[in-house]
């Protein structure tokens, strides 16, 4: 039963999942379990029977292993690293302690348990702190992460120059000290609702409210917000931009497209005042643009002087609409609308009702480049002309 028991034991201490070895009062290792072994690499007789420092990364970390274990101390969790076969490094926490028999040193008990994967996430982690942290510190936004509780833990720089506040008065402090007070209620009720049901009560992308400065004046912005987990504690990050200026460029923005669409509004009402005072008006008017004539605009006496409906006038040339007429009126068009000159004269033409004596006016109106785009013509009177007079004299002239 008693060899039973100790071939158990000599089983579990040689296979053991942790590593396990002895070493003598000088260092020298004494027996070593597979475990150890197969964690740095070595065979029983590349580590039995070597002092214990050549295993060991650090020669200050082993030597003051040494010195504590010759005080008679206990060590737990002693954090060290441990050189490879291959050369690789092994971190690794030792738990010692030393067996005494009659006052006299034997030999350490050393427990070493490898820590290296550990290690290893935890410098990632760190080295993704450190990096976030940097990003943290350059940006422009405020960053801020709270708890459950909207404790603040972190904040970056930007902090301080959006709400007034250092990062220092802020840590421990609710979120709410930078929310005007009406909100304040609201954002407690809407975190505890999310936390209970996980459900959000507003968006979490590009949210616009206000927040409140140290002064004591609010703050328009644009928020975002994220969770994570962190150590098993739930966290909540938002990135707070300050949007002052863009709403003050909106602001400008919108006063100028309302003063554009009052102005548009007036031209509208000019124009349309313009259109009626034109169609009522008691002489023929109209507006020819471009070099071949068109009509763009007649008014009802122009119809009833020409006997033409104003459907036939809009987008023909004067040529086309009254040939007769234009024989006299073309060539004063051209050059009113080559000079730029205004011209007024009495003319007799044959229309479409008669013959007429008019006294017309003609002045050329600028396009969008400054020269003549256009011509206005006012007919300031008109008479019929004697058909007989007509036949006698051969047709319609200018009356000069």
């Amino acid at each position: 039963m008693m060899r039973t028991r100790e071939r158990e034991l000599a089983d579990f201490i040689e296979n053991a999942p942790v590593g396990l070895h002895l070493e003598g009062a000088d260092g020298t290792i004494l027996w070593v379990n597979q475990a150890e072994l197969d964690l740095l690499g070595y065979t029983r007789e590349e580590y039995v029977g070597h002092h214990i420092e050549e295993f060991h990364a650090d020669q200050d970390v082993i030597r003051d292993i040494l010195t504590r274990l010759t005080r008679n101390e206990t060590l737990h969790g002693y954090e060290a690293r441990l050189r490879g076969k291959d050369g690789s490094i092994k971190y690794v926490l030792i738990s010692a302690n030393v067996r005494h028999e009659n006052g006299e040193f034997i030999h350490t008990r050393c427990f070493t348990r490898d820590i290296t994967e550990r290690k290893r996430s935890e410098d990632e982690l760190r080295d993704k702190e450190e990096q976030f942290r940097a990003v943290a510190d350059t940006a422009s936004d405020a960053i801020l992460t709270v708890d459950e509780a909207s404790t603040i833990v972190f904040g970056n720089q930007s902090v301080e120059r959006i709400f007034g506040y250092t990062v220092a008065e802020l840590l421990g402090h609710s979120l709410t000290i930078l929310m005007p007070e009406y909100l304040r209620h609201l954002h407690r009720a809407g975190i505890k609702s999310y936390i209970e049901t996980g459900q959000k009560h507003i968006g979490w992308e590009a949210v616009e409210l206000p927040g409140l400065h140290k002064d004591g004046r609010e703050i328009p912005l644009e928020i975002s917000f994220s969770e994570f987990t962190s150590k098993g504690q739930r966290r909540f990050t938002g990135i707070a931009r300050d949007i002052t200026e863009r709403k003050r460029a909106e602001k400008e923005r919108e006063l100028l497209l309302s003063s554009e669409r009052s102005a548009r509004a007036g031209a509208e009402r000019q124009r349309d005042f313009t259109h009626l005072v034109l169609e009522h008006a008691p002489l023929a008017v109209g507006v020819l643009e471009g070099p071949d004539h068109r009509f763009v605009l007649v008014n009802r006496v122009t119809c009833e002087l020409m006997g033409i409906p104003k459907e036939q006038f809009l987008g023909r040339p004067h040529a086309e609409v009254v040939p007769e007429a234009d024989k006299v009126v073309g060539p004063i068009l051209n050059r009113v609308y080559t000079t730029g000159v205004s011209v007024t004269e009495e003319i007799e033409v044959n229309l479409p009702t008669g013959c007429r004596q008019l006294l017309v006016t003609w002045t050329a109106l600028p396009g969008k480049d400054g020269r003549p785009g256009s011509v206005l013509y006012l007919s300031l009177g008109y008479c019929q002309v004697n058909q007989q007079m007509v036949q006698d004299s051969g047709g319609c002239s200018i009356i000069s």
